[in-house]
């Protein structure tokens, strides 16, 4: 379809008008015939069957499946001809709404159409690959081609130095099964069938998951072998085959290595080679014995071993979670590593107090995370969304988290997989506040919280967020005169703490808009001030960081139990007066005062319902000029006229004119007010609004 659309671009180009009649051509010939003149001409046209995609080619096979109202359908045909198959419904399901999309890997072509049918949907997948013994070529473009002469499965066996093996297999007396069916083999190689009789003894030997005493050789050599071909370019990660041993789950799991490339393990064992051809099956090349998977994670954690664990599970009722199907992970520390703990940190977990369950969900995985993928650094996501760092020492030590020491992994259970460790992980998402706070060198609002009888309050809160001023910003003149009014009343110390809270966890990335937030002093809210490029992730590195009640967020994101830590340049004070009675209360601006007397924004200023900027001029300013300012205390329309280019309707900040807000453009080009910088005093806050100083009066006296 692109080239032909290309070709009448072409023809447009040299001026050939053509009609186009049929539109189901498939052909680029079809088009081409149409015109006898050159270069079109049947002398020069190139062939264009050569241009067909590869899984259109020769030893492709089509594996076609119909999931639906009816019985599920699969079958499989080579491509040896153009025809298609056409999904057969019955005649009261012929109308329909379908959905197809289709992708391309390098071995494979699926495309897979839903039809919506009366309520029903019906799912066709369509996948092309190349036929079984046959591979894609190396080179370009190239398509299906036979790999060496195929042979049957025991023969292949001697082939890939999987001897022993095949020994095996005939003295369980399982090679006439293994001959006369179609059949995949996971074979061990190498040593590790040396003392066969030892090793299925204590093959992932758990106490509490036995093995049961009539294991033998035939049911061992049974879980390696699925009936069918089982091509690992055909499963995804977490998908189970089903083995000849009273058809035990066989786990698939597909991990990316550092180089690009990807391992692949079954019941956590790791494929050496995959998909050996056999003239009647595959076979996968495995570095050890396949355990079998006995019991579930609800029966490990009766291992008496275990068993603190296992409470702290039940006391923050997490132990259900394993009930539902699933192949998670289990990092459990062994009662030993409980006994290393501070009292107050075990009997705190043992409890189900504070954040335990954090600590806890930090120990497990939603994904199967096998020791064979681990093979220098591996990262894994817990149960809480956090990073797990997972560190290979040596052949037969794994660290996690720089701390933990895996002493037992690899324990294969139907629905997961579990490994013992040494210590108990404290994330840093657990950790209490104050612990929190000190490690970040926010110690002066600990000092005040502590003052305020608040310490113990603030480690056992949950849900919230504390905007925290750094130690510098309790030394700035305005924290220290307020500080000083406050410090020997308890409860005003309590209300300065609560009002630093607010409700609810708010994470950088949920700051995507200016917001009135809720703080824990009652009644009592902060403004956020987001700016726009801060809500673009690509963007948000050159933008401006947000503002909590004008003061700057300095650094974002610490995390603690139950909490989210922003660190800000100055102590926010809670408002007690209006702009008017701000106003009122500062000796220098009393002249700003004597012509705000009697006019209609002095109502304004006191109007607890506003929420107002407001530029005052000082005293030193009104000097600064020569005019006589009697007509504005007498003519309080004028007054208005000229106050009201003092006043924004709504609240800004000094630090959004030093990013270039524009404000103040209503200044005469006499005396413009551009940024902070003509600021004296800035962010005085008010119950109703904000207020900063200037030198600077709005004011041209006609003469």
């Amino acid at each position: 379809m692109l080239f032909r659309t290309l070709l009448l671009g072409v023809l447009l180009l040299l001026g050939v008008h053509a009609q186009i009649i049929d539109f189901s051509a498939n052909r680029a010939d079809d088009i081409l015939n149409a015109f006898n003149i050159w270069p079109f001409s049947p002398a020069f046209k190139l062939n264009f069957d050569e241009l067909q995609p590869w899984w259109k080619g020769q030893n492709v096979c089509i594996e076609k499946q119909t999931i639906g109202p009816e019985e599920q359908k699969n079958t499989t045909v080579k491509n040896d001809s153009e025809e298609t198959e056409i999904l057969q419904l019955p005649a009261q399901f012929q109308a329909s709404i379908s959905f197809s999309s289709c992708f391309e890997s390098y071995d494979k072509y699926e495309c897979i159409t839903k039809s919506h049918i009366e309520g029903n949907e019906v799912t066709r997948v369509v996948k092309y690959k190349c036929c079984h013994g046959y591979s894609r070529a190396a080179r370009f473009g190239g398509g299906c081609e036979k790999q060496a002469e195929l042979k049957p499965l025991l023969e292949v066996l001697d082939k890939v130095n999987a001897t022993d093996f095949k020994r095996l297999l005939k003295t369980a007396g399982l090679d006439d099964m293994v001959s006369d069916g179609n059949y995949t083999i996971f074979a061990p190689v190498g040593e590790v069938l040396d003392n066969i009789t030892d090793e299925i003894s204590e093959m992932n030997k758990v106490d509490v998951v036995r093995r049961d005493s009539g294991n033998n050789v035939k049911e061992m050599i049974s879980n390696h072998i699925v009936p069918g071909f089982v091509d690992l370019n055909d499963y995804v990660n977490e998908d189970v085959v089903y083995s000849k041993n009273n058809n035990m789950s066989i786990r698939l799991n597909y991990y990316p290595t550092p180089g690009g490339g990807r391992l692949v393990t079954a019941n956590c064992i790791r494929v050496g080679r995959a998909n050996l051809f056999a003239t009647n099956g595959f076979i996968h090349l495995v570095d050890n014995i396949i355990p079998s998977s006995k019991g579930s994670i609800q029966d490990i954690l009766e291992d008496s071993t275990i068993s603190l664990f296992k409470k702290a599970l039940d006391a923050s009722s997490l132990a259900n979670m394993f009930e539902k199907d699933g192949h998670y992970t289990l990092f459990i520390p062994t009662n030993e590593a409980f006994d290393k703990l501070d009292e107050k940190t075990r009997s705190k977990i043992l409890s189900g107090n504070a954040c335990a369950a954090t600590i806890l969900k930090h120990h497990i995985s939603p994904h199967s995370v096998c020791t064979a993928a681990v093979i220098t650094n591996a990262t894994v996501h817990d149960d809480n969304g956090e990073i797990l760092n997972l560190e290979r020492k040596s052949k037969e030590e794994i660290i996690l988290e720089g701390q933990a020491k895996l002493i037992q992994s690899d324990i294969l259970l139907s629905n997961g997989v579990v490994h013992f460790i040494d210590t108990v992980l404290i994330p840093e998402t657990a950790l209490p506040v104050d612990q929190v706070l000190a490690e970040s060198n926010q110690t002066k609002f600990l000092e005040l919280a502590e003052e305020a009888g608040l310490k113990k309050e603030l480690d056992s809160m949950a849900n919230i967020t504390l905007f925290v001023p750094f130690n510098a910003a309790f030394d700035e003149p305005e924290a220290v005169k307020y500080l000083d009014q406050v410090r020997e009343n308890k409860e005003k110390l309590r209300e300065l703490i609560l009002y630093h809270i607010v409700k609810g966890k708010l994470e950088s990335c949920d700051m995507d808009e200016s917001d009135i937030l809720e703080t824990e002093l009652p009644g009592k809210t902060v403004p956020l001030k987001v700016y726009p490029l801060y809500s673009n992730l690509l963007l948000k590195p050159f933008s401006p960081p947000p503002l909590i009640q004008c003061s700057t967020l300095t650094k974002v994101e610490d995390k603690a139990c139950g909490s989210v830590i922003h660190e800000i340049d100055r102590m926010l004070i809670p408002p007690s007066k209006t702009l008017l009675e701000l106003v009122e209360d500062d000796s220098r601006l009393s002249i700003f005062r004597s012509i705000l007397e009697g006019t209609e924004l002095e109502n304004k200023l006191k109007d607890p319902n506003q929420n107002l900027t407001l530029i005052a001029t000082t005293n030193y300013g009104f000097g600064r000029y020569k005019y006589n300012f009697d007509d504005l205390k007498e003519n309080k329309t004028l007054a208005d006229a000229i106050l009201a280019k003092h006043i924004i309707k709504r609240p800004v900040c000094c630090q959004q004119l030093e990013s270039g807000d524009q404000i103040f453009n209503r200044w005469s080009p006499y005396d413009t007010i551009r940024n902070s910088q003509t600021m004296k005093d800035c962010n005085i806050i008010a119950t109703n609004g904000v207020m900063h100083t200037t030198n600077s009066f709005m004011y041209q006296q006609r003469y």
